[in-house]
């Protein structure tokens, strides 16, 4: 039993070591349709340096992980 309970608390632990901040979402214009292909930039707001990217696919819709924790800024660009 002791084992066990030694397995569970070190499984917590994991998670919490591996976890990630996942944002996702779907870029749209002013008549409410998809964006493809729109720069997504996720920065750390204290220091403005960019801890991941990514860009939205054919249908607008996008996915950023970071492993970092703390207020961020989410920036969208796009050419055109």
């Amino acid at each position: 039993m002791k084992k066990i309970k030694l397995f569970i608390v070190f499984l917590f632990y994991s998670q919490i070591v591996f976890s990630q901040t996942t944002f996702k979402g779907l870029v749209i214009d002013e008549a409410n349709k998809s964006i493809p292909f729109v720069n997504v930039l996720i920065k750390a707001d204290s220091s403005n340096v960019i801890l991941a990217y990514t860009y939205s696919k054919e249908n607008g819709v996008y996915t950023l992980k970071t492993s970092k924790r703390g207020m961020f800024n989410l920036t969208f660009s796009a050419l055109g």
